[in-house]
């Protein structure tokens, strides 16, 4: 499984959630300056780069400065130059492999020690192995949210921070026995349990159980809130994003449910 982190890059929502994935090159160098080996960075585009800048009033910067600024140009979207030289960097686009699984026997108290972890998808049926894989893999892999691209024109991926665990030890863990036997967690999960294990291997609609953990019961009891809700995988990205900024609450998605108890959108 090979995801694009994006989760350390969170920007202001919007509704459904949207977070923002910035990727800042690094190491780039001296790009069209004199060191510049690339025979078409080093030629016209570097060229068109400084006739750029001059035309602006800049004349007096040295390359370095240009290319500086033109960095920081493309950063916020308006690079003059992208598409003459980054999208065509070796390595741009390439992916970083993560494994969102937690080792056997971690305590959820230690996962979410990291505050860069939302939700934790447990595995609580056992009935279907290559079910599980293909359900950790939906919940967990990258999506775009909301279209918009970037200055080379892909799109801005977000993977959702949720890890996930097979462990033995949530076998037929239901939202109540989590509710529970887990207060003194503070977190939310997404529990895989059977009626996800066939809905993926029907093929269809594939949905997930949520549960609020960071809601006391006291909490819930005062204020009427919902504590657990079904939701399709296509809408864990969603949901994550929001939650992870607060930009929404737990109780606005269980109260935003179809009338067969599952949360699609709003």
């Amino acid at each position: 499984m090979t995801l694009r982190r994006a989760r350390d890059l969170a920007a202001t929502a919007l509704l459904p959630a949207v977070l923002v994935l910035l990727l800042v090159p690094t190491g780039c160098g001296d790009v069209g300056g004199p060191g510049d080996t690339d025979p078409v960075r080093a030629g016209a585009g570097a060229e068109t780069t400084r006739e750029a800048w001059v035309v602006e009033g800049e004349d007096d910067l040295t390359q370095a400065e240009i290319d500086e600024l033109a960095l920081e140009e493309w950063r916020e979207g308006e690079g003059p130059w992208v598409d003459d030289w980054y999208c065509d960097e070796p390595g741009y686009g390439e992916t970083e492999e993560i494994d969102m699984s937690i080792p056997t026997g971690t305590a959820l108290s230690q996962v979410f020690a990291d505050d860069g972890t939302t939700a934790a998808l447990l595995r609580t049926d056992r009935s279907d192995d290559a079910a599980w894989a293909t359900l950790a893999e939906l919940v967990t892999a990258e999506v775009d949210l909301d279209g918009s691209v970037d200055a080379c024109g892909d799109p801005y991926l977000y993977q959702p921070a949720v890890v996930s665990s097979g462990d033995p030890a949530w076998d037929g863990l239901t939202a109540d026995a989590a509710l529970t036997g887990l207060a003194d967690v503070r977190c939310y999960l997404v529990l895989a349990d059977a009626r996800s294990m066939q809905e993926v291997a029907a093929g269809g609609e594939v949905t997930v159980l949520w549960v609020d953990l960071w809601t006391t019961a006291a909490e819930a009891a005062e204020h009427g809130l919902s504590r657990s809700f079904r939701s399709t995988v296509g809408a864990v990205a969603e949901i994550e994003a929001n939650l992870a900024i607060a930009n929404m609450s737990f109780f606005e998605y269980a109260d935003n449910v179809d009338p067969d108890g599952v949360y699609r959108t709003f």
